[in-house]
């Protein structure tokens, strides 16, 4: 006699709370069955993301997969507009740096003004030698003050159903670091109360 499922079918389509159900999924896999009726590649990618068991290898694909993405995007945008190694931003005066746009990192001295200089991972042909996802997060004001582009942690279903608070701020506040820095960060889990995180600056990699 064919055994019958006792599994509950999830149907994931364009018009549903597809966060919800996946969330649901996630923390029951055993209890449901996935029915998938839409080409949406945020939610193909939360499926492959939810069958990698391995946490540390789990955090390095969404890692990896929201950059490419972040990187379609601007590269189909292109809202910087450089020309002569000028942004529109810098063009019109809305920064007082006036090449290479943001790729400035700054240096905080404990008891003086701080430092900026050129991003270490800035190449001679204006590319990056790493993947940080919270550069690839970041719109400068000019562009979001104008309307022309904007990027957002919540667009983004991957990051919104991975990872927490505190993840969150690794993800989105460490700039000009490595893609193995920032994984290193996110993978090393901490007890301490999201408040005293937050107001230590616990998730920065160098403080």
């Amino acid at each position: 006699m064919k055994k019958i499922s006792s599994k509950k079918n999830l149907i994931l389509s364009d018009s549903t709370n597809n966060y919800r159900l996946l969330k649901k999924y996630m923390h029951h896999k055993d209890k449901y069955h996935l029915i998938v009726e839409t080409q949406d590649e945020d939610v193909n990618n939360c499926i492959k993301a939810i069958n990698i068991d391995n946490l540390t290898e789990r955090n390095k694909f969404i890692y990896e997969t929201i950059c490419d993405v972040l990187d379609k995007k601007w590269n189909h945008n292109l809202p910087c507009e450089f020309c002569h190694n000028r942004c529109i931003a810098s063009r019109n005066k809305y920064m007082d740096k006036e090449f290479d746009g943001c790729c400035y990192s700054f240096k905080r001295k404990r008891f003086g003004k701080v430092k900026k200089q050129k991003c270490i991972h800035l190449k001679d042909d204006k590319t990056c030698d790493t993947k940080n996802i919270s550069c690839k997060l970041f719109t400068c004001n000019y562009l979001k003050k104008n309307h022309l582009f904007s990027t957002s942690y919540d667009n983004y279903l991957l990051l919104k159903l991975f990872f927490n608070k505190k993840e969150k701020l690794i993800l989105k506040y460490n700039f000009f670091k490595t893609e193995e820095e920032v994984l290193a960060k996110l993978n090393k889990k901490s007890i301490k109360p999201y408040v005293l995180y937050l107001l230590c600056f616990d998730f920065l990699i160098e403080k």
